[in-house]
């Protein structure tokens, strides 16, 4: 498997579509994580050459499945103004990765998130430390 230079930060906007509010006209807190996951798996694409979760799990048979999330919510979302995220790896352990996803709308950050997730072997849902492929991609 081939990758491009080690990425450690990808900066991503996305365009909050009415729906993911509620009435108050500010996002519903679960889209929060959701946003997390797709802009992740966004850096996950960038890393391994267009690669994100769906071919990790089933073309790689790699997962990493979270083992803890944390958002710390600093001020609302609104479907108004565009939002940027940025992901960040903040640690790579023996078996595990941690990410940083932080989100600004109008200069103003809205939440930091950490995620943390193991590296597994799908088909076995076994802890394993990553692969030689993925450790030089991440390190």
């Amino acid at each position: 498997m081939t990758t491009t230079a080690p990425l450690r930060v990808l900066e991503l906007t996305r365009t909050i579509p009415f729906g993911y509010c509620d009435p108050a006209g500010i996002i519903y807190t679960p889209r929060a994580l959701d946003l997390c996951l797709e802009a992740i798996d966004d850096f996950w694409k960038a890393l391994l050459d267009g690669k994100g979760w769906y071919e990790m799990n089933l073309d790689l048979d790699r997962g990493t499945p979270f083992v803890n999330v944390n958002i710390d919510f600093k001020s609302p979302i609104t479907a108004r103004a565009p939002l940027a995220l940025v992901v960040r790896v903040t640690h790579v352990g023996t078996t595990s990765v941690v990410f940083e996803v932080s989100a600004r709308q109008e200069e103003r950050l809205c939440f930091v998130a950490s995620l943390a997730s193991v590296i597994v072997v799908k088909s076995r849902m076994a802890k394993v430390e990553p692969d030689d492929w993925l450790r030089r991609a991440l390190d």
